[in-house]
C-alpha cells in the first residue's frame, strides 16, 4: 500500500510542477503579446463580417440566376404576356382602316389572287427516270443459285 501512496504522491507533485510550469510561460506569453492577441481578434471578426457580407451577395446572385433560368428556359405560356398598348387591334368590321392600310391591303389580295392563280396553272409532274446515256460501260452479270 505504501508503494502505492508515494507513486500517488509523486504524480500529483509532478503535475503540480507541469501546472507551475504551464502558467509561467503563460504569463511569459502574455506580457510578450502586448495585445496582439485583442488586433487578431479584431481583424478576425473583421473579415467575419466581410465573409457573411460576400455570402449574402453569392446568395442573392444564386437566387437571380435560378430565376432568370427557370424564365429563359422553363415553361412558359403566352397567357402571361402583357398585351402591347402600341399594337393595333384587328378590326373586324372594317371601319377603322386608315388610307396606308386600304392600300396595303388591297396590294395583299392582289398578291394572294396572283399567287392562287400561278399555284392552279402548275401541275404536278411525277418523276421520271431518266435513261443512262450511252458512253456509260454496261456490264451484265448473272449470279446463278
Amino acid at each position: 500500500m505504501s508503494d502505492f501512496a508515494t507513486d500517488k504522491d509523486m504524480l500529483i507533485q509532478e503535475l503540480l510542477q507541469e501546472r507551475d510550469e504551464l502558467f509561467q510561460e503563460l504569463s511569459r506569453l502574455r506580457k510578450v503579446d502586448n495585445g496582439a492577441l485583442d488586433t487578431l481578434e479584431a481583424k478576425n471578426q473583421e473579415l467575419t463580417s466581410v465573409v457573411a457580407k460576400k455570402d449574402q451577395q453569392i446568395h442573392k446572385l444564386t437566387d437571380q440566376l435560378a430565376w432568370f433560368r427557370h424564365k429563359f428556359f422553363g415553361i412558359s405560356s403566352e397567357k402571361h404576356i402583357a398585351a402591347d398598348p402600341n399594337q393595333r387591334k384587328i378590326d373586324w368590321e372594317g371601319l377603322e382602316v386608315l388610307p396606308e392600310e386600304k392600300e396595303a391591303i388591297e396590294d395583299a389580295e392582289k398578291e394572294l389572287i396572283e399567287y392562287e392563280r400561278r399555284k392552279s396553272n402548275k401541275e404536278k409532274k411525277k418523276p421520271v427516270r431518266q435513261p443512262l446515256p450511252d458512253h456509260l460501260r454496261r456490264v451484265v452479270e448473272v449470279i446463278e443459285p
